[in-house]
């Protein structure tokens, strides 16, 4: 053998040793990992965040991508939970492509893009509880940064493996998406030794670099796909960075800057054992944002312990924002509540379980809701599938300011189905158990599959329902409602639909108008056609008049 191959042999050897040896010691690293976080009251952790979204099938085909900067807010622990914080604040949002019928649209629709995102407000927040494992102790915020239906469950704190875990061994976890999770290995990441888990659902791909020195994830990467509607899909890519982990920062300064307020104060919301930091009533309300107001408001309304000045309540009263205006007056009204005071409950919008049928579903809950006064109810059916998600992230916009609670039921299926039927009907009563509903002002609505919901509900319980919108529903055309629609005769109605629409014939909703029309005599039946729109009306597209039609309506007594 020649010197020089001689050499490489050795060399090539020399090299096998050292990686087994590696491998072996990364190995037994593993085996002895304490899968915790590392986190301290006053723990300021920051990532890049980027988020791509491509929306295929049908007519249109499109891609768009967003940047943020998050900020994790680690505010209070009290018996091995932390209080924490988010707020995602973005950075940059791109419509990158968008071809119609195979013709490339962008410069039409780039406008319309950059139009959405800048009447949008740039920071999103949230907050959770967890332990040093990472389970949260209470719910997820539903709508977040897109109207993605698989986004809430993914975050930069993930629930680790709560036992020893060698490499290749695989757990299921007690996240929102249900990952089946196997531990890859251990991977460099930022210059780090990080561990690295991978796991996968029905709907794609998740992973994350657990990094014991810094503890705390030193990446997150999301990578999934699902249907929309139709043969319409989107394909949906996540990514989290961490770019510093800083110690010792005080809630008093977070407050004080627009990047951070918003998730300290979600947090100081949820975890009402987090003592507000001594400087906060020097706080000047009337020199923040708007929404940074209505936070700030329901803070000081929930934990009932600080005052302001009756003439600053007034004229905030009078904000142009609806949410302010009405906490504010809230604040003012001294009157006491009558009835059964309720216990608080988690603020926003937010992924639930029913206790009673172990479904899923989403409430959103006002920032002036205490349990002390009853609220009215919306219940909010959604098209396609039924899903709730797809309910709430079609309104959050146009709910968030006003003063009802929202119910959005899951269905996966029709809402007429006998099971559907029931399980909807013990989580309507659930509701009505837990939280403080003003019965006389519980109001029903849907849109597709749930405006065809909503009316046959109504047909049902006619004496529950203080109006309801049917928002492209089918109506007659379905047999289950044409069978039992004169029941709902005395029920304010309005029908709402486009004469374009594709999939349910605008002559649906005018052939129940008419027979609303004819079987009621004290309570006539609205309908509103939409020249040139075809199936795609929400709340956040009817022009308001679903909650214009909702206003000052009550039960007949």
């Amino acid at each position: 053998m020649k010197p020089n191959r001689l050499l490489a042999s050795s060399l090539f050897a020399r090299s096998l040793l050292f990686s087994v040896t590696i491998l072996f010691c990364l190995s037994a690293r593993s085996q002895d990992l304490l899968w915790k976080y590392d986190l301290k009251a006053g723990d300021h952790l920051v990532y890049r965040y980027s988020f791509e979204r491509r929306v295929s099938g049908g007519e249109t085909e499109s891609l768009s991508r967003a940047s943020y900067t998050s900020h994790v807010l680690i505010l209070a622990e009290k018996d091995g939970h932390f209080s924490v914080g988010f707020q995602r604040n973005r950075e940059s949002a791109e419509l990158v492509s968008y071809r119609e019928k195979g013709k490339d649209k962008l410069s039409e629709q780039k406008a319309d893009f950059d139009a959405r995102m800048a009447k949008r407000d740039a920071h999103f927040h949230e907050a959770n509880e967890f332990d040093r494992s990472g389970n949260n102790f209470d719910f997820w915020v539903a709508a977040r940064e897109s109207p993605s239906k698989v986004l809430l469950g993914v975050h930069e704190i993930v629930d680790l493996p709560d036992h020893k875990v060698g490499i290749s061994d695989k757990w299921r976890g007690h996240d929102l998406l249900g990952f089946d999770s196997h531990f890859a290995g251990m991977e460099n990441v930022g210059g780090k030794s990080c561990a690295r888990v991978d796991g996968r659902n029905g709907v794609g791909r998740i992973s994350y670099w657990w990094c014991p020195e810094s503890g705390v994830l030193g990446k997150v990467e999301f990578d999934g796909e699902y249907v929309l509607f139709g043969d319409a899909r989107a394909h949906e890519k996540l990514t989290f960075e961490l770019v510093e982990k800083r110690r010792g920062e005080s809630v008093g300064d977070w407050l004080e800057s627009a990047d951070t307020q918003r998730g300290a104060l979600d947090a100081l919301l949820l975890s009402r054992w987090a003592p507000l930091p001594t400087d906060f009533g020097g706080l000047s309300l009337e020199s923040q944002a708007p929404d940074v107001q209505a936070l700030m408001l329901s803070l000081i309304y929930q934990r009932r312990g600080h005052v302001l000045k009756n003439d600053l309540l007034v004229k905030l009263s009078h904000s142009e924002n609806l949410e302010v205006a009405r906490i504010a007056g809230q604040m003012l009204d001294v009157s006491s509540a009558a009835g059964k005071a309720f216990p608080p409950e988690r603020l926003g919008t937010s992924f639930r379980v029913s206790q009673r049928q172990r479904l899923p579903y989403i409430l959103h809950v006002p920032k002036d809701y205490r349990g002390d006064r009853p609220f009215p109810l919306i219940i909010y059916l959604s098209g396609g599938a039924g899903l709730a998600i797809d309910a709430a992230n079609s309104s959050e916009d146009v709910i968030a300011p006003t003063g009802y609670l929202a119910l959005y039921p899951q269905a996966g299926d029709m809402w007429w189905n006998d099971d559907i039927r029931d399980k909807f009907a013990s989580l309507f009563d659930e509701t009505l158990d837990t939280l403080n509903v003003d019965r006389s002002r519980i109001y029903i609505t849907g849109f597709s599959n749930g405006g065809t919901g909503a009316l046959y509900y109504a047909s049902l319980w006619p004496k529950r329902f203080a109006a309801v919108v049917t928002m492209m529903g089918a109506g007659v055309c379905m047999p289950e409602v044409s069978r039992r629609l004169s029941e709902a005769r005395d029920i304010p109605t309005l029908l709402l639909h486009g004469d374009k629409d594709p999939i349910i014939p605008v002559s649906c909703s005018r052939d129940t108008f008419n027979a609303l029309k004819k079987a009621s005599k004290n309570v006539p039946p609205q309908l509103k056609i939409f020249p040139g729109k075809g199936h795609e009306i929400t709340l956040q597209s009817d022009e308001g008049e679903t909650l214009k039609f909702f206003e000052g309506k009550r039960v007949a007594k």
